[in-house]
């Protein structure tokens, strides 16, 4: 694999694209520097993929007053939001319009996860344009279900209960589920554990053990942080000779899973 050298924290740029709003900024802030929300006039990420996302891109860009080809992205997408035919159109384009230098894909819920300082975990977040609950196993997104509150239930059994994990994983997962910072009242944990319980045995449901990530709304963004610090030193951006070799091989109906970089 082709690869970019990247020393600099100060080089890379973070966008989290979420529901309501879109944090970014460099890796070496400490908070997103840049938010923009729907008065922005932005389309919404959801329904013009990629072209919406490539609008909030140029917004942060000019924000931010620097050149795309002078900065590696890391992008924190939702599991359900794109597919990865959609992600590769993306690809193409930003290496071809906007000749960045390096790119990586990273699923929201590996950053969840890693926020939280877990590696093993079910991640449950309202916030994102497709609401979901993924299963994360050893840095690996190893299940994922899209759902709602009321379709909740169905979820934990089709992801958790019913997915073909060892039974000690299981357990893992149902004692590390973390929650979103818009979960965080009693009286929400109260009624997402009586969603994600409904139907359990008594001694699955008394394994649930929810964890909160220490960062809040910005807890995706701090696990991105940390993953830019990983891509850089173990050397794994996807840069545009490599991906033009990919789609040489798979042609653009190639999957992009293999180059979603998981945490280590």
């Amino acid at each position: 694999m082709l690869t970019c050298e990247i020393d600099n924290p100060s080089q890379i740029i973070i966008v989290e694209v979420g529901r309501r709003r879109t944090y970014a900024g460099f890796a070496s802030d400490d908070a997103p520097h840049v938010i923009l929300n729907e008065d922005c006039g932005l389309p919404p990420i959801f329904e013009l993929w990629p072209e919406g996302l490539a609008a909030i891109l140029q917004r942060v860009y000019e924000t931010l007053q620097v050149a795309p080809a002078h900065h590696p992205i890391l992008l924190a997408i939702s599991p359900t939001t794109a597919s990865f035919h959609a992600q590769a159109d993306l690809a193409q384009m930003r290496f071809q319009r906007f000749h960045i230098p390096a790119l990586e894909f990273v699923p929201d819920a590996l950053l969840l996860a890693r926020a939280a300082n877990r590696t093993t975990a079910a991640v449950v977040n309202f916030e994102t344009s497709s609401p979901y609950l993924v299963a994360v196993v050893e840095g690996v997104v190893a299940g994922s279900s899209s759902s709602v509150p009321s379709f909740l239930t169905k979820a934990t059994n089709d992801v958790l209960l019913n997915g073909a994990f060892e039974l000690d994983v299981k357990r893992t997962l149902l004692g590390n589920i973390v929650v979103p910072e818009n979960m965080r009242y009693p009286e929400e944990l109260v009624g997402l554990r009586q969603d994600m319980t409904a139907g359990m045995s008594r001694d699955a449901a008394e394994e649930v053990r929810f964890v909160e990530p220490e960062n809040g709304e910005i807890s995706v963004w701090r696990g991105a942080i940390l993953m830019a610090a990983i891509c850089s030193r173990e050397n794994c951006w996807l840069v545009k000779e490599d991906f033009q070799q990919k789609m040489r091989m798979h042609g653009v109906l190639g999957n992009l899973s293999d180059w979603l970089y998981v945490i280590r």
